[in-house]
C-alpha cells in the first residue's frame, strides 16, 4: 500500500476513534475506585534482607557501600494501611485502574511542616486540569491536617504511568517516598476481572512490600529509583553552596550528575527478587521514578523488545526494537518483553547502572535485582525471598561486555563511534522508535494550522547556582531574557486570577495557539543531559541532536544548535516518531517535539531532576491564552485553600534582580539576588560552568599570592636599606675610635707597631662591628 492510501486510512481509523462511543454502538463500563491515602513519617530499614547466616558464603554485598549507610531512614510515606516500620519499603503502594475508571484518591496530610500534592505522570488531565497536581500552577498545597479528594474519569490509554508529589522539597527531615507505579489496564472483561482481583481488601496483598500488586500473570514492575542519605532540603543547600562532590562524568566527557549517589533500590528494596516461569513470555514494566540519576538496565544474556515507551505503543516491525539495554532517565517508562528460555533454577542478575563512566563508577554505583526461574506457578508462591542466594555470576561486570551491548534511548558519541569501528554493540536515539499509531489513542488528529516555539536552557554553578530557560514564541518576538523560573503564589484556576498579583515577574510562559500542531524545540547549552517532561500532552519526538565535546563544548557550556529544518520537521508524518510524555535533551543538545493542541488551559514542563526544577528549569505551557471561567463553582468543594495559617506563614517572598553583568539573565532567589550576587557583581563571576567558576577562584587565590609576595619584597628591601643605613653609620663611629686608638699608640716605637700585632681588649670595636652586624642581619632573614 503506497503511503497517501495508507495515510488516508490511518486519518480515517483515527476520525472514527474520535466519535463518540454510542454512536459506535458501544459502551465502556465504569467502575469507581476508591483509595484512603494518609501520609505520614515512617522508618523503612535500609538494609539488604537476607538470611545472611545460612547464606553468607554465596551471597555478594551490594550496594558496594552498604555498610556506609544507615540502618534506618525517615521517609513520608502515603499508605492506607498500617503496619509496623520496618515493613515499610521506599515508595509508595501501586495503583491498579482499568481504562474509563473513574479515580478517587484521597490523601491525608499528617506531616506537620510541608504542604503536599500528588502529580499523575503522564495523564494528560484533558478534562481535569484541577487535579493535575502541580502547587504553584493548578493548586496550593494540602495543609497539614487537612484533606483532598483527587476525583476525575480516567481518560488516558493504557499502559504504565505513576505518581508522585509535585510540591517542592519536604520540609521535615524526612525523604520523599510518596511515589508508586500506577497501571492503567483495558477496559476488557479479562482485566476487570484482574483488577478487581488486585485492588481486593486482602490485607496482605495491599501492605508492603506489595508483592501481588508488583507481580501479576505474565506481567512484572521494575521501578527503579536512587536514594540519598541526605534529604532533598539538604541536597539543595548544598548545591547553592557549592559544597557537593566534584561532578561525575561519562566516557564522552559530560556531567551526569552533580550529588554523589548513595544507594539505589528496586521496587523500594536494595535487594528484589523477580520470579518466572521458564519457557514464557513476560512483560516487564520499566520505570525510572527517582529525583536525580539515570540507569541502563539489562538482563544478563536475555535481549528485550520494547513494546511501548511513556504508555504509548511501538511498532514491532523494525530491528531497533530489539536490543540488550535500555537507559531510562528520571520519569521514563519503557515496556519491554522478554523470553524466558533457561532451565528452572537459573539466577540471573538485573543491572541498573548509572550513566558515570563504565570502568569506574558506571559499574558500581546503580541497582541489582535478581530474576529466578521456577517451573510453575505454584513454585512461586511457596518461595522466600530473603532465604533466596545470589547468582554466581559476577555482581560488577556482565558476562557479555558492555561494548558489545545495543542500547536504546542512547546518544553517546563514544559508543557510537565503537560501534562503528568495531562491528559490536550500538548506540539508538529514541526517534529511530515509531508509534504504533493504530493503537494509540484518539487525540492525534493533526490540525491544518501550524506554529513553532523554541525554548532554550542555561544554567550557572555556586556561587549563583540556579538554571534558567528562555522563550521564543510569537509573542516574545526574539527579545526573550533568561529567566530563574518561580510558579504563582496561588495557582492560576482560581476565579479572580489575576496575572499582575498572582504571577511572579519570573513566571516563564510559552504561548502557543489552540487547535494547532505546533512544533517545539528545545536546545540546552549545558553540558549535561536533563530528563524533560511536559504536563497536558504527548509529544512526538521527531528528531534529536546531541553535541560533540570537544567541537561544540567548553567547560560546562556548549553551543546552542541551530540546525533543525522547520519545514523539514513539518513534513514529517505522523506515525513515524515515538510519542512521548517525559523525553532527554542530550548534553548541549536538542530535540524537536510536536503535539497538537486542544482547549486552551495552561501546562507545566520542566525538567524532572528534582534539583534543577526547583532551581528555576521550567516554564508554563500557555495554550490559547487562558483564562479561568469566572465561576468557580467549577472547583472542587474541598479544593485546597491558598489562606490557610500554615500556607500563609510559609509564605515567602520572592525577589526578581539582574543576576549577573548581563542584565539578560533574571534571578529569583534570595541568594542569588543578594547585593554580592547582584548590583555589585563581579564580572568575572558570571552565569558560567563549574569550571570557569574554579578559574576564578585560582586566578583570585594567584592574584592574592603575587600581592602578598610583592608586600613581602617590599618590606624586605626597606628592612635591606634601614640596616644598611645603620651598618653605615656604625662603620663611620668605629673607624672615628679606631683613629683615636691610633693616636694614642704613636708614641710607641714604629718598628715595634709594624712587626707586632697589639692585644685587643675585649671590649675592643673591631670585635663589635661583626656582631652587630651579624645580629642584625639575623633580623633580616627572619
Amino acid at each position: 500500500m503506497n503511503q497517501p492510501v495508507q495515510r488516508f486510512f490511518d486519518l480515517l481509523f483515527l476520525l472514527l476513534c474520535n466519535l463518540p462511543l454510542e454512536t459506535l454502538g458501544l459502551e465502556l463500563k465504569q467502575t469507581s475506585r476508591f483509595f484512603d491515602f494518609d501520609v505520614k513519617v515512617k522508618y523503612a530499614e535500609l538494609s539488604i534482607n537476607s538470611n545472611k547466616e545460612a547464606n553468607s558464603t554465596k551471597r555478594n554485598t551490594w550496594p558496594i557501600q552498604d555498610e556506609n549507610l544507615p540502618k534506618y531512614l525517615s521517609i513520608a510515606v502515603m499508605s492506607d494501611v498500617d503496619v509496623s516500620d520496618i515493613s515499610y519499603i521506599l515508595m509508595g503502594k501501586p495503583i491498579h485502574i482499568l481504562e474509563n475508571d473513574e479515580l478517587n484518591i484521597k490523601v491525608t496530610n499528617h506531616l506537620q511542616s510541608t504542604g503536599l500534592s500528588i502529580h499523575f505522570h503522564g495523564f494528560e488531565m484533558e478534562n481535569a486540569i484541577q487535579y493535575d497536581g502541580v502547587v504553584g500552577l493548578t493548586q496550593c498545597a494540602i495543609s497539614p491536617q487537612t484533606s483532598f479528594l483527587y476525583t476525575f474519569q480516567v481518560q488516558e490509554s493504557p499502559g504504565t504511568y505513576w505518581y508522585h508529589t509535585h510540591s517542592g522539597p519536604l520540609g521535615v527531615e524526612a525523604h520523599n517516598m510518596m511515589k508508586a507505579p500506577l497501571i492503567i489496564h483495558p477496559n476488557t472483561a479479562d482485566s476487570r476481572v484482574l483488577v478487581d482481583r488486585l485492588n481486593s481488601k486482602d490485607t496482605t496483598s495491599q501492605s508492603p512490600p506489595y508483592r501481588n500488586l508488583l507481580s501479576w500473570d505474565n506481567e512484572r514492575i521494575l521501578f527503579f529509583s536512587d536514594g540519598f542519605v541526605k534529604t532533598e532540603s539538604k541536597l539543595s543547600t548544598y548545591a547553592a553552596g557549592g559544597l557537593l562532590a566534584p561532578a561525575n562524568r561519562n566516557e564522552d566527557g559530560f556531567t551526569v550528575a552533580h550529588v554523589e549517589y548513595d544507594f539505589g533500590t528496586l521496587n523500594g528494596q536494595l535487594r528484589h527478587i523477580i520470579h518466572a516461569v521458564a519457557g514464557r513470555k513476560y512483560k516487564l514494566r520499566l520505570l525510572n521514578g527517582g529525583s536525580h540519576f539515570a540507569y541502563r538496565i539489562s538482563i544478563d544474556s536475555i535481549p528485550m523488545q520494547i513494546i511501548a515507551t511513556d504508555a504509548s505503543p511501538v511498532k514491532r516491525n523494525t530491528t531497533n526494537t530489539i536490543v540488550d539495554e535500555v537507559i531510562i532517565h528520571v520519569g521514563e517508562r519503557f515496556d519491554v518483553e522478554i523470553d524466558i528460555l533457561q532451565e528452572p533454577g537459573t539466577r540471573i542478575w538485573i543491572r541498573a547502572d548509572t550513566l558515570e563512566h563504565r570502568d569506574s563508577l558506571g559499574k558500581t554505583n546503580g541497582v541489582r535485582g535478581i530474576l529466578n526461574v521456577v517451573s510453575s506457578d505454584e513454585e512461586i508462591e511457596n518461595i522466600i525471598d530473603d532465604n533466596f542466594v545470589d547468582p554466581e555470576e559476577d555482581i560488577i561486570n556482565p558476562p557479555i561486555p558492555v561494548e558489545e551491548l545495543v542500547t536504546m534511548n542512547c546518544y553517546s558519541k563514544h559508543e557510537i563511534k565503537a560501534a562503528q569501528e568495531t562491528g559490536k554493540g550500538g548506540c539508538q536515539s529514541i526517534d529511530t522508535l515509531q508509534v504504533d499509531i493504530r493503537k494509540e489513542d484518539n487525540r492525534r488528529v493533526h490540525s491544518l494550522r501550524q506554529a513553532n516555539a523554541t525554548v532554550d536552557f542555561d544554567m550557572s554553578s555556586p556561587p549563583l547556582q540556579a538554571h534558567f530557560a528562555r522563550i521564543h514564541d510569537d509573542e516574545s518576538k526574539g527579545s526573550a531574557n533568561w529567566v530563574q523560573f518561580v510558579g504563582s503564589s496561588s495557582h492560576v484556576l482560581r476565579p479572580d486570577f489575576d496575572p499582575s498579583r498572582d504571577l511572579h515577574l519570573h513566571t516563564n510562559m510559552m504561548h502557543v495557539p489552540e487547535y494547532s500542531s505546533v512544533i517545539i524545540i528545545w536546545r540546552s547549552r549545558t553540558a549535561m543531559d536533563h530528563s524533560m517532561h511536559l504536563h497536558g500532552y504527548k509529544m512526538e519526538i521527531l528528531e534529536t541532536y546531541a553535541a560533540d565535546r570537544e567541537a561544540n563544548c567548553q567547560g560546562m557550556k556548549c553551543d546552542l544548535h541551530n540546525g533543525f529544518n522547520l519545514q523539514e520537521l513539518q513534513n514529517i508524518s505522523f506515525g513515524s516518531r515515538p510519542m512521548k510524555d517525559t523525553f532527554i535533551i542530550p548534553p548541549g543538545g536538542a530535540v524537536a517535539t510536536r503535539i497538537q493542541t486542544r482547549d486552551a488551559s495552561m501546562y507545566f514542563a520542566h525538567c524532572h531532576i528534582n534539583m534543577h526544577r526547583e532551581d528555576g528549569m521550567a516554564f508554563i505551557l500557555n495554550v490559547g491564552n487562558y483564562s479561568p471561567p469566572s465561576d468557580g463553582s467549577w472547583l472542587p468543594p474541598d479544593f485546597p485553600k491558598c489562606d490557610t495559617p500554615f500556607l500563609e506563614s510559609q509564605r515567602e517572598v520572592q525577589p526578581s534582580c539582574n543576576c549577573t553583568h548581563d542584565s539578560s539573565y533574571k534571578c529569583s532567589t534570595s541568594f542569588t539576588c543578594s547585593k554580592k550576587h547582584s548590583d555589585e557583581t563581579i564580572p568575572n563571576i558570571a552565569v558560567g560552568s563549574s569550571s570557569s567558576t574554579t578559574l576564578v577562584v585560582l586566578f583570585i587565590l594567584v592574584t592574592m599570592m603575587m600581592s602578598i609576595g610583592i608586600i613581602y619584597i617590599i618590606q624586605l628591601r626597606i628592612k635591606q636599606d634601614k640596616v644598611s643605613t645603620i651598618a653605615k653609620q656604625d662603620e663611620e663611629t668605629l673607624c672615628e675610635e679606631y683613629d683615636n686608638v691610633d693616636i694614642e699608640r704613636n708614641e710607641k716605637d714604629t718598628s715595634q707597631r709594624f712587626s707586632t700585632t697589639p692585644k685587643r681588649q675585649k671590649s675592643s670595636p673591631y670585635k663589635k662591628l661583626p656582631k652587630q652586624l651579624s645580629a642584625r642581619n639575623s633580623g633580616i632573614s627572619s
